[in-house]
C-alpha cells in the first residue's frame, strides 16, 4: 500500500500540471496501465485522493466498530453523508490507503450502481 506522502506527491504533480482530469489510478500508474477512461470517474478518484491527502476522508477516519466488522445491514448511515451501501463501504475501509483505487472499476462499469453511488456520496463534488 502506498502512504499519504505518495498520494500527496501524485496530487501535487497532477494539480501543478493542471491535468486533474487525467489522473491515473495510483497502483496502475506504477504498473504502466491506461488512465481512467471516464471523466466522471477520474474526477471522483481525484476527490478521493485529495480527501486522503488532506486527512479529510470520512471512510479512512471512521474508527467505529460498525466500520470494522462485516455489515449486518445492507445500508449504513454516515453522519454528513447519509445512507450508503454497507458492503462497499466495508470494502473501502478494508482497502486502507488503496480505497481510492477500489472505486474505479465499479464506477466505470455502473455509474448509477450502488457501489458508485456510495463513492459519490463519500466524495461528493463541492460547489
Amino acid at each position: 500500500m502506498r502512504g499519504y506522502a505518495w498520494y500527496a506527491g501524485l496530487l501535487a504533480s497532477v494539480l501543478l500540471a493542471g491535468r486533474a482530469d487525467e489522473a491515473l489510478i495510483p497502483s496502475a500508474a506504477a504498473a504502466g496501465a491506461a488512465p481512467i477512461a471516464k471523466a466522471g470517474v477520474r474526477a471522483l478518484h481525484a476527490r478521493c485522493v485529495e480527501a486522503m491527502v488532506r486527512s479529510a476522508c470520512v471512510a479512512s477516519k471512521d474508527h467505529s466498530a460498525a466500520a470494522a466488522s462485516t455489515p449486518a445491514s445492507p445500508v449504513v448511515m454516515l453522519a454528513g453523508v447519509g445512507a450508503v451501501d454497507a458492503r462497499f463501504y466495508a470494502q473501502l475501509r478494508s482497502a486502507g490507503d488503496g480505497m481510492c483505487e477500489i472505486l474505479v472499476q465499479p464506477c466505470e462499469q455502473a455509474w448509477e450502481g450502488s457501489a458508485c453511488r456510495t463513492a459519490r456520496a463519500l466524495w461528493a463534488e463541492q460547489p
